[in-house]
């Protein structure tokens, strides 16, 4: 149950993404952990990128990718400095 509340903002953010006819590809910063929640995204639809600076919080992230068979391209980075160009994403989630 407490997972399932700690959720709920993502959900929210989910619907107003999809109530908007914008590409469907996501960025989420700090996109590491255990149950990253790009995989929402994903599940939904969306092209998913995610950038996290933490070396072990990508690795929580590609166990869950690897035991779900999913490709969140997450990757090392700074949210400060992104590697798209300007305009390139049409959500971004933190």
């Amino acid at each position: 149950m407490n997972h399932l509340i700690k959720q709920v903002q993502l959900y929210k953010f989910l619907d107003y993404c999809n109530e908007i006819e914008l590409e469907k590809n996501i960025l989420d910063c700090g996109a590491g952990g255990a149950n990253p929640p790009l995989s929402i995204f994903l599940g939904a639809g969306y092209k998913t990128y995610g950038i996290e600076i933490s070396e072990s919080q990508i690795k929580k992230a590609k166990s869950f990718s690897d035991k779900h068979m999913l490709e969140l391209n997450i990757s090392k980075g700074d949210m400060r400095k992104l590697p798209f160009q300007d305009k390139s994403i049409s959500y971004i989630y933190s």
